[in-house]
């Protein structure tokens, strides 16, 4: 009588493995009187109405927020102005937020420009390097530091013209937010009367 052929690499066959064992915790996987899954849902139970608190509370919480931005929104388009400037605004105040306001204007002013709408005649200048005086700028960034209730800290060595007119600027839009109070001769009122920063 010849004998059965083992299997490959003698390996026993999966007949004579013998059922493999459940899992109490898998769906239905418990043994008849094993009380392990009824402790297990008794204890999911308690998890999910745990859970269900926290879920409810943010649904509140989530609630008050969106009436809140409702709020501003209607706020803001009452007085004339959109979301989407908002939007701009926050985007200009990050690096990468900027590069992506600067492309979507590029690419309107290019569009604009292949198809001979007029507004294409702007994209030479808008792609011309900003010419404008170091010291001129240096005043607008401080100014705009003040605008936005921005601590001064001037980009500049405190020694050079653009530090001090940096400063200026943001002094100069303090002194407009406490009701013009006398305040030292500003930058702008230097220039105007022909004085250098350093006589200033």
């Amino acid at each position: 009588m010849a004998k059965k052929p083992r299997s490959v690499n003698g390996a026993r066959s999966q007949r004579s493995r013998g059922k493999p064992k459940t899992d109490p915790a898998a769906p239905g996987g418990a043994a008849v009187g094993d009380n392990s899954a009824k402790r297990n849902s008794d204890e999911m139970g308690e998890a999910f109405r745990s859970h269900r608190s926290s879920w409810n509370g943010w649904k509140a919480k989530r609630a008050v927020v969106d009436a809140l931005e409702r709020d501003v929104k209607a706020a803001l388009k009452s007085e004339g102005f959109t979301v989407k400037q908002f939007e701009i605004a926050d985007q200009l105040g990050t690096l990468k937020g900027e590069a992506k306001v600067t492309g979507e204007v590029r690419d309107r002013l290019k569009v604009a420009l292949w198809i001979g709408h007029p507004m294409g005649a702007q994209l030479d200048l808008f792609e011309q390097p900003d010419r404008t005086p170091v010291v001129d700028r240096a005043y607008a960034e401080g100014k705009a530091a003040s605008m936005n209730d921005v601590a001064a800290k001037p980009p500049h060595a405190p020694d050079t013209e653009a530090y001090r007119a940096y400063m200026a600027g943001f002094h100069d839009h303090q002194r407009e937010l406490a009701g013009g109070i006398k305040a030292p001769r500003s930058f702008e009122e230097s220039k105007a009367h022909g004085e250098t920063a350093a006589q200033s």
